[in-house]
């Protein structure tokens, strides 16, 4: 028995020492640093706890003064930028590591790295001026400067040169050379120091002479070449012939005479500026070198886009937005008119008029490519095409909706010249296979006549025709009518009704009452949507509308029904004179 219960307790002893082994802190980092001291900030480095790889490792903690001020993710680099700050202000600054030794339930801190003492800067202040500035003529077309740094205040980090008034350069040392001169020229500059507080003053002036130069001035720029857009204008041109035996400086534009652009770049032989639509500018343009600057070469030209149709505009792409959109976008050619509006096309389809360069086109079907051109349109005419791109949407999920339902149809005399009006009415289909409807497609013997928005509440289409004057195609025969609702993943099942066409009754016909309709040529209309006004609260209302039939050339049409939606009746119809008003309303 004594032998069984030491057994016992040594395993107990496992058992138990086993978790407070797991629950171990982990390793406090080291090194503790401050650097980039500032007035304001300063930068806190370390060496990271060795445990920092383990998978159960919290991260870093700085501490500022007992308080938390920076978290260091596992995934940081290990260093942090405590900012507002006080100047002139001393912190202690601590470190610790953490980890989750038990999986997550309890935090577990190192003991803290430092503390180290950290004093902010003070408040900087600008630079003094830098004094012994002084100009060399070193060549005829550079000058040498030098200057002594500010003896007192606050270091300058740069420097800034000045020219005749005009800053020219910014250096880190007390030394510059300013180049691309003309000979025989006198310059004069000062120098002004700068830092975080920002720029102090400037220093004494001084001038130097460049040296004479054996060069002469280049001649003209050639081949001069003014175009305008809309409130702007380009001049392009080509460089002298002659350089006058030294390197061509640069360009100088003047306009009407004054000089505007200033060109120290010899190989930019292009300017484009703007300007007022309307205004005629005359535009010189000078090569310089060493020797001075050249004559001139100059043209006028009036601002503004020519009183033509656009040029074509570039399409830029098109791009896939889901299973039933793609997004077009384009860009302006700066040439011809200027465009009011773009009209876009898909497949050789017109399907938008924008006034933006961009196009989210709805509706579409998934997984299918559409191609699309674009033209600039204004009150002079459309540009050419441009450029042709494709995008195919994405795959769906959704099914095609099911058939429509209630699918009806109204034939009756109408005010078409002797003619026929046909109403189809119908309602959405039960399910709408998991996608919004995008449209009713309305069919007539197979051809698509007619699309409506899926989102219609109460949709309906008409077609009219008559013997002297066929309106929609609609001749004396019989039709089969389809109607079938789509979504992106494409049409479903059709519901079809036929109805009959017979122009040489509808003169015969006289004023009835009948189920669906007044003067009821064909079929037997299962709904009938109401035209005219709709009035009434609740559930029950009255609808009224002007009709027409050959012998009653204007009546008045009355009925009372059921409001379904607020918008389809179902209603008894009489077609009466107007002066028998009261006995329709005694129905």
């Amino acid at each position: 028995m004594n032998r069984t219960t030491v057994s016992v307790a040594c395993l107990l002893t496992i058992t138990l020492l086993a978790p407070l082994a797991l629950a171990a802190p982990p390793a406090a980092p080291s090194n503790v640093a401050a650097s980039n001291i500032q007035d304001d900030r300063f930068t806190i480095t370390f060496t990271p706890s060795p445990n920092k790889g383990d998978a159960n490792f919290v991260g870093h903690f700085i501490y500022r003064d007992g308080n938390q001020a920076c978290y260091l993710d596992p995934s940081d680099p290990d260093s942090c930028v405590l900012a507002g700050l006080t100047p002139e202000t001393q912190y202690s600054i601590t470190v610790k590591a953490a980890s989750t030794p038990d999986g997550g339930t309890t935090t577990e801190y190192s003991t803290e790295a430092g503390p180290i003492q950290v004093t902010t800067a003070a408040t900087p202040t600008t630079p003094q001026a830098p004094t012994s500035l002084a100009a060399t003529a070193f060549s005829a077309t550079q000058i040498d400067l030098t200057w002594t740094a500010p003896s007192s205040g606050d270091a300058p980090s740069q420097y800034f040169v000045y020219q005749d008034g005009s800053q020219v350069g910014s250096y880190t040392s007390t030394s510059a050379s300013i180049i691309n001169l003309q000979s025989s020229t006198e310059y004069c500059f000062r120098v002004s120091g700068s830092n975080s507080a920002g720029e102090g003053p400037q220093s004494n002036e001084d001038c130097a002479t460049t040296q004479a130069s054996a060069a002469s001035i280049p001649s003209a720029p050639r081949n001069l070449e003014l175009t305008t857009w809309d409130e702007r204008w380009t001049a392009a041109y080509d460089a002298p012939l002659d350089d006058g035996g030294a390197a061509i400086q640069g360009y100088n534009v003047y306009i009407d005479g004054t000089l505007t652009i200033n060109g120290g770049n010899p190989n930019e032989l292009e300017y484009t500026r703007t300007a007022t639509n309307g205004d005629t500018l005359l535009i010189e343009v000078r090569a310089k070198n060493e020797a001075g600057e050249g004559p001139g070469t100059s043209a006028s030209i009036t601002i503004g886009a020519p009183n033509t149709a656009p040029s074509a505009p570039t399409l830029l792409s098109a791009t896939s937005q889901g299973a039933a959109s793609i997004l077009v976008d384009w860009g302006i050619t700066e040439e011809g008119g200027i465009p009011a509006s773009y009209k876009v096309f898909r497949s050789g389809t017109h399907v938008a008029t924008m006034a933006v360069t961009a196009l989210t086109d709805d509706n579409l079907l998934a997984d299918t490519q559409y191609c699309y051109t674009v033209k600039a349109s204004n009150q002079y005419g459309d540009s050419p095409n441009s450029n042709g791109l494709c995008a195919t949407t994405d795959a769906t999920t959704a099914d095609a909706p099911g058939a429509v339902q209630g699918l009806g149809f109204h034939v009756y005399a109408c005010t078409c010249s002797q003619g026929a009006e046909v109403n189809l009415s119908w309602m959405p289909p039960a399910s709408d296979g998991g996608a919004a409807l995008q449209y009713y497609n309305v069919y007539l013997d197979g051809v698509l006549r007619t699309q409506l928005p899926g989102n219609t509440v109460a949709p309906f289409a008409i077609f009219q025709g008559s013997e002297a004057l066929p309106h929609d195609g609609l001749d004396e025969g019989t039709y089969t009518a389809v109607v079938k609702a789509r979504n992106e993943a494409g049409e479903g099942p059709g519901s079809d009704v036929t109805f009959t066409i017979n122009y040489g009754e509808i003169p015969n016909v006289t004023p009835k009452t009948q189920s669906g309709g007044s003067s009821v040529i064909q079929g037997t209309p299962l709904m009938h949507y109401a035209p005219g006004l709709v009035l009434g609260a609740g559930t029950a209302g009255a609808a009224v509308g002007l009709a027409r039939t050959p012998e009653r050339q204007k009546g008045l049409r009355l009925g009372l029904g059921i409001l379904a939606a607020g918008l389809l009746t179902l209603a008894i119809w009489a077609f009466v004179e107007p002066s028998t008003v009261s006995e329709a309303i005694g129905l």
